[in-house]
Protein backbone atom coordinates (compact mmCIF):
# COMPACT_ATOMS: atom_id res chain seq x y z
CA UNK A 1 0.00 0.00 0.00
CA UNK A 2 2.91 2.49 1.08
CA UNK A 3 4.60 1.50 -2.43
CA UNK A 4 1.28 2.42 -4.49
CA UNK A 5 1.02 5.89 -2.15
CA UNK A 6 4.49 6.64 -3.88
CA UNK A 7 3.93 5.97 -7.28
CA UNK A 8 0.65 7.92 -7.05
CA UNK A 9 2.59 11.16 -5.50
CA UNK A 10 4.95 10.78 -8.44
CA UNK A 11 2.35 10.65 -11.01
CA UNK A 12 0.78 14.08 -9.05
CA UNK A 13 4.46 15.60 -9.25
CA UNK A 14 4.44 15.09 -13.42
CA UNK A 15 1.27 16.36 -13.41
CA UNK A 16 2.07 19.37 -11.39
CA UNK A 17 4.39 20.18 -13.48
CA UNK A 18 2.73 19.61 -17.00
CA UNK A 19 0.13 21.97 -15.40
CA UNK A 20 -0.21 25.41 -17.42
CA UNK A 21 -1.01 27.83 -14.97
CA UNK A 22 -0.06 27.40 -11.13
CA UNK A 23 -3.72 26.46 -8.83
CA UNK A 24 -4.84 29.66 -6.85
CA UNK A 25 -4.90 27.53 -3.82
CA UNK A 26 -1.28 26.42 -4.05
CA UNK A 27 -0.20 28.54 -0.62
CA UNK A 28 2.16 31.05 -1.99
CA UNK A 29 -0.03 31.64 -4.50
CA UNK A 30 -3.05 32.31 -1.97
CA UNK A 31 -1.11 34.53 -0.28
CA UNK A 32 -0.07 37.07 -2.71
CA UNK A 33 -3.99 36.82 -4.36
CA UNK A 34 -5.40 38.06 -1.01
CA UNK A 35 -2.80 39.86 1.20
CA UNK A 36 -1.29 42.01 -1.45
CA UNK A 37 -4.70 42.90 -3.10
CA UNK A 38 -6.79 44.55 -1.05
CA UNK A 39 -9.77 45.60 -3.48
CA UNK A 40 -10.09 41.67 -4.02
CA UNK A 41 -9.74 40.62 -0.54
CA UNK A 42 -12.38 42.84 0.39
CA UNK A 43 -14.74 41.78 -2.23
CA UNK A 44 -13.87 37.99 -1.56
CA UNK A 45 -14.63 39.04 1.95
CA UNK A 46 -18.32 40.73 1.29
CA UNK A 47 -18.95 37.62 -0.89
CA UNK A 48 -18.41 35.40 2.14
CA UNK A 49 -19.25 36.76 5.37
CA UNK A 50 -22.84 37.89 6.86
CA UNK A 51 -21.48 41.18 7.66
CA UNK A 52 -22.31 44.96 6.06
CA UNK A 53 -19.92 45.77 3.59
CA UNK A 54 -18.69 48.62 5.37
CA UNK A 55 -16.86 46.39 7.89
CA UNK A 56 -13.84 46.14 5.64
CA UNK A 57 -13.63 49.83 4.39
CA UNK A 58 -10.69 49.25 6.69
CA UNK A 59 -8.37 45.95 6.54
CA UNK A 60 -4.99 45.45 8.05
CA UNK A 61 -2.98 42.49 7.02
CA UNK A 62 -1.56 41.09 10.34
CA UNK A 63 0.92 38.66 8.86
CA UNK A 64 2.32 40.28 5.46
CA UNK A 65 5.01 37.66 5.32
CA UNK A 66 5.01 35.79 1.96
CA UNK A 67 5.37 31.91 1.76
CA UNK A 68 9.05 32.10 -0.15
CA UNK A 69 10.65 31.63 3.02
CA UNK A 70 9.21 28.60 3.73
CA UNK A 71 11.47 26.70 0.82
CA UNK A 72 14.68 27.61 3.14
CA UNK A 73 13.61 26.03 5.89
CA UNK A 74 12.59 29.60 7.91
CA UNK A 75 9.26 31.14 9.15
CA UNK A 76 6.24 30.26 7.31
CA UNK A 77 3.13 32.09 6.86
CA UNK A 78 0.90 30.59 4.50
CA UNK A 79 -2.50 31.49 5.74
CA UNK A 80 -3.75 35.19 5.71
CA UNK A 81 -5.11 37.23 8.92
CA UNK A 82 -6.38 39.89 9.19
CA UNK A 83 -8.76 43.10 11.26
CA UNK A 84 -11.23 44.84 10.25
CA UNK A 85 -12.47 48.43 10.51
CA UNK A 86 -14.46 48.09 13.83
CA UNK A 87 -11.51 45.46 15.16
CA UNK A 88 -12.51 41.71 14.24
CA UNK A 89 -9.92 39.63 13.90
CA UNK A 90 -10.32 37.15 10.48
CA UNK A 91 -8.49 34.07 9.40
CA UNK A 92 -8.28 32.73 5.84
CA UNK A 93 -6.58 29.56 5.22
CA UNK A 94 -6.79 26.69 2.57
CA UNK A 95 -6.86 22.90 4.00
CA UNK A 96 -5.64 20.63 1.04
CA UNK A 97 -5.65 17.48 2.69
CA UNK A 98 -8.25 15.86 5.37
CA UNK A 99 -7.22 13.97 8.49
CA UNK A 100 -8.70 12.92 12.01
CA UNK A 101 -7.67 16.08 13.51
CA UNK A 102 -8.37 18.73 11.15
CA UNK A 103 -10.80 20.00 13.23
CA UNK A 104 -9.25 20.67 15.87
CA UNK A 105 -6.33 21.87 14.11
CA UNK A 106 -9.36 24.67 12.82
CA UNK A 107 -10.35 25.09 16.58
CA UNK A 108 -7.00 25.31 17.77
CA UNK A 109 -6.31 28.52 15.61
CA UNK A 110 -9.20 30.33 15.66
CA UNK A 111 -9.12 29.89 19.86
CA UNK A 112 -5.47 31.44 19.50
CA UNK A 113 -6.47 34.40 17.95
CA UNK A 114 -9.01 34.86 20.44
CA UNK A 115 -6.55 34.35 23.33
CA UNK A 116 -3.42 36.04 21.46
CA UNK A 117 -5.72 39.68 21.90
CA UNK A 118 -5.92 39.28 25.64
CA UNK A 119 -2.58 41.34 27.74
CA UNK A 120 -2.16 40.91 31.20
CA UNK A 121 -4.38 43.95 32.75
CA UNK A 122 -6.42 44.37 29.70
CA UNK A 123 -10.02 44.25 30.02
CA UNK A 124 -12.27 41.30 28.73
CA UNK A 125 -14.17 44.10 26.52
CA UNK A 126 -10.68 44.64 24.26
CA UNK A 127 -11.52 41.24 22.70
CA UNK A 128 -13.29 41.15 19.56
CA UNK A 129 -15.07 38.69 17.68
CA UNK A 130 -12.40 36.01 15.46
CA UNK A 131 -14.06 34.68 12.16
CA UNK A 132 -12.39 31.24 10.52
CA UNK A 133 -12.92 31.35 6.33
CA UNK A 134 -11.85 27.91 5.49
CA UNK A 135 -11.63 26.45 2.41
CA UNK A 136 -11.63 22.74 1.76
CA UNK A 137 -10.28 20.94 -1.42
CA UNK A 138 -12.05 17.91 0.50
CA UNK A 139 -15.61 17.42 1.10
CA UNK A 140 -15.85 18.54 4.81
CA UNK A 141 -19.64 17.32 4.89
CA UNK A 142 -20.59 14.10 2.89
CA UNK A 143 -24.56 14.74 4.41
CA UNK A 144 -25.04 17.26 1.61
CA UNK A 145 -23.94 19.18 -1.09
CA UNK A 146 -24.51 22.42 0.05
CA UNK A 147 -20.86 24.06 -0.29
CA UNK A 148 -21.08 27.57 2.35
CA UNK A 149 -21.08 26.91 5.97
CA UNK A 150 -21.67 29.71 8.86
CA UNK A 151 -20.59 27.36 11.83
CA UNK A 152 -20.69 29.22 15.15
CA UNK A 153 -22.16 28.61 18.95
CA UNK A 154 -25.48 27.79 19.22
CA UNK A 155 -28.47 26.55 21.04
CA UNK A 156 -30.04 23.73 18.82
CA UNK A 157 -33.08 23.70 20.78
CA UNK A 158 -33.51 27.32 21.80
CA UNK A 159 -31.63 29.39 18.93
CA UNK A 160 -29.87 30.93 21.44
CA UNK A 161 -26.27 31.81 20.46
CA UNK A 162 -23.27 33.48 21.56
CA UNK A 163 -22.74 36.85 20.37
CA UNK A 164 -19.71 37.84 18.67
CA UNK A 165 -18.47 34.94 19.33
CA UNK A 166 -16.06 32.35 17.67
CA UNK A 167 -17.17 31.69 13.91
CA UNK A 168 -16.20 29.51 11.31
CA UNK A 169 -17.19 29.96 7.48
CA UNK A 170 -15.96 25.99 5.47
CA UNK A 171 -16.41 26.34 1.85
CA UNK A 172 -16.04 22.98 0.06
CA UNK A 173 -14.40 23.59 -3.48
CA UNK A 174 -14.90 20.01 -4.49
CA UNK A 175 -18.80 20.81 -4.59
CA UNK A 176 -18.27 23.75 -7.13
CA UNK A 177 -19.61 23.06 -10.55
CA UNK A 178 -18.49 26.29 -12.01
CA UNK A 179 -19.72 29.80 -11.86
CA UNK A 180 -23.21 30.02 -10.80
CA UNK A 181 -23.84 33.75 -11.36
CA UNK A 182 -23.26 34.59 -7.71
CA UNK A 183 -20.25 36.89 -6.54
CA UNK A 184 -19.26 34.40 -3.82
CA UNK A 185 -20.17 31.26 -6.40
CA UNK A 186 -17.64 33.20 -9.52
CA UNK A 187 -14.97 33.49 -6.13
CA UNK A 188 -15.28 30.00 -5.13
CA UNK A 189 -14.81 28.95 -9.16
CA UNK A 190 -11.88 31.01 -9.33
CA UNK A 191 -10.18 29.61 -6.48
CA UNK A 192 -11.73 25.63 -7.98
CA UNK A 193 -9.91 26.39 -11.42
CA UNK A 194 -7.67 23.82 -12.82
CA UNK A 195 -6.81 25.32 -16.49
CA UNK A 196 -6.24 28.83 -17.85
CA UNK A 197 -9.23 27.67 -20.08
CA UNK A 198 -11.57 28.06 -16.88
CA UNK A 199 -9.40 31.02 -15.47
CA UNK A 200 -10.57 32.73 -18.09
CA UNK A 201 -14.18 31.85 -18.51
CA UNK A 202 -14.44 33.54 -14.85
CA UNK A 203 -12.55 36.51 -15.82
CA UNK A 204 -15.44 38.83 -16.58
CA UNK A 205 -17.39 38.06 -13.78
CA UNK A 206 -16.04 41.51 -11.38
CA UNK A 207 -13.32 43.92 -11.77
CA UNK A 208 -11.15 41.98 -8.95
CA UNK A 209 -11.77 38.84 -9.99
CA UNK A 210 -10.23 39.87 -13.27
CA UNK A 211 -7.34 41.38 -11.95
CA UNK A 212 -6.57 38.14 -9.75
CA UNK A 213 -6.78 35.75 -13.08
CA UNK A 214 -4.22 38.44 -14.56
CA UNK A 215 -1.91 37.94 -11.30
CA UNK A 216 -2.50 34.19 -11.44
CA UNK A 217 -1.09 33.90 -15.13
CA UNK A 218 1.59 36.70 -13.97
CA UNK A 219 2.94 33.80 -11.69
CA UNK A 220 2.71 31.28 -13.18
CA UNK A 221 4.71 32.32 -16.12
CA UNK A 222 7.42 34.03 -13.32
CA UNK A 223 10.61 31.56 -12.88
CA UNK A 224 10.90 31.93 -9.96
CA UNK A 225 7.43 32.61 -8.38
CA UNK A 226 6.37 29.00 -10.46
CA UNK A 227 9.87 27.53 -9.13
CA UNK A 228 8.63 28.60 -5.51
CA UNK A 229 4.94 27.34 -6.00
CA UNK A 230 6.14 23.77 -7.54
CA UNK A 231 8.56 23.57 -4.56
CA UNK A 232 5.74 24.07 -2.13
CA UNK A 233 3.30 21.84 -3.72
CA UNK A 234 6.19 18.76 -3.96
CA UNK A 235 6.89 19.46 -0.22
CA UNK A 236 3.54 19.43 0.14
CA UNK A 237 2.90 15.97 -1.57
CA UNK A 238 6.03 14.48 0.01
CA UNK A 239 4.41 15.59 3.75
CA UNK A 240 1.45 14.12 2.72
CA UNK A 241 3.34 10.64 1.68
CA UNK A 242 5.66 10.73 4.74
CA UNK A 243 2.23 11.28 6.93
CA UNK A 244 0.66 8.51 5.03
CA UNK A 245 3.49 5.92 5.39
CA UNK A 246 3.48 6.99 9.13
CA UNK A 247 0.53 6.18 9.84
CA UNK A 248 0.37 2.87 7.96
CA UNK A 249 3.62 1.82 10.51
CA UNK A 250 1.22 2.51 13.27
CA UNK A 251 -1.40 0.49 12.23
CA UNK A 252 0.43 -2.57 10.93
CA UNK A 253 2.20 -1.89 14.70
CA UNK A 254 -0.92 -2.20 16.40
CA UNK A 255 -1.95 -4.98 14.19
CA UNK A 256 0.83 -7.07 15.44
CA UNK A 257 0.25 -6.23 19.20
CA UNK A 258 -3.65 -7.17 18.72
CA UNK A 259 -4.64 -4.54 21.32
CA UNK A 260 -6.53 -1.29 20.63
CA UNK A 261 -3.39 0.94 22.87
CA UNK A 262 -1.02 -0.68 20.34
CA UNK A 263 -3.09 0.54 17.61
CA UNK A 264 -2.92 4.16 19.05
CA UNK A 265 0.51 4.40 20.49
CA UNK A 266 1.75 2.69 16.84
CA UNK A 267 0.16 5.35 15.13
CA UNK A 268 1.57 7.87 17.35
CA UNK A 269 5.28 6.04 17.05
CA UNK A 270 4.31 7.36 13.05
CA UNK A 271 2.94 10.65 13.15
CA UNK A 272 6.46 10.99 16.07
CA UNK A 273 8.58 9.30 13.19
CA UNK A 274 7.47 11.35 10.83
CA UNK A 275 7.52 14.98 12.51
CA UNK A 276 11.12 14.21 13.40
CA UNK A 277 11.92 14.02 9.76
CA UNK A 278 11.26 17.10 9.35
CA UNK A 279 12.43 18.95 12.38
CA UNK A 280 15.43 17.51 10.71
CA UNK A 281 14.72 19.36 7.46
CA UNK A 282 14.41 22.52 10.04
CA UNK A 283 10.80 23.01 8.96
CA UNK A 284 8.49 25.32 10.85
CA UNK A 285 6.73 23.96 14.25
CA UNK A 286 3.53 25.20 12.66
CA UNK A 287 3.86 23.56 9.31
CA UNK A 288 4.28 20.44 11.15
CA UNK A 289 1.81 20.56 12.96
CA UNK A 290 -0.35 21.22 10.13
CA UNK A 291 0.52 17.62 8.68
CA UNK A 292 0.58 15.47 11.37
CA UNK A 293 -2.13 16.78 13.65
CA UNK A 294 0.35 17.14 16.82
CA UNK A 295 -0.07 19.42 19.62
CA UNK A 296 2.22 22.76 19.57
CA UNK A 297 3.49 21.13 22.94
CA UNK A 298 4.18 17.59 21.60
CA UNK A 299 6.49 19.19 18.22
CA UNK A 300 8.42 21.35 20.93
CA UNK A 301 9.35 18.57 23.25
CA UNK A 302 9.90 15.69 20.58
CA UNK A 303 12.59 19.43 19.46
CA UNK A 304 14.23 19.04 22.51
CA UNK A 305 14.86 15.57 22.78
CA UNK A 306 16.67 15.92 19.21
CA UNK A 307 18.29 18.89 20.01
CA UNK A 308 16.25 20.73 17.05
CA UNK A 309 14.78 23.59 19.64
Amino acid sequence: MVELILVKTAQRKRNVMKQDIILPINDHVFKILLSKNIPALREFLTAVLDLPAEEFDELTVLDPVLTPEYINGKKVAVDIKLETKTGRRIHIDVQRRKYPSVWQRFLYYGSKMVVEQGKSGDSYASIRQVICIILTDFRAYDYTEAWRHRVFLNDPNTGAHFPEGLEFYVLELPKIKGPDGTLLGDWMAFFNSKTEEQLMSIASSSPAIKESVGTVKKLSGSERDRAIALSMEMARMDMEAAHYDGQQKGIEKGRQEGRQEGRQEGRQEGLLDVASKMLREKTEHAVIARWTGLSPGEIKNLASQLGED
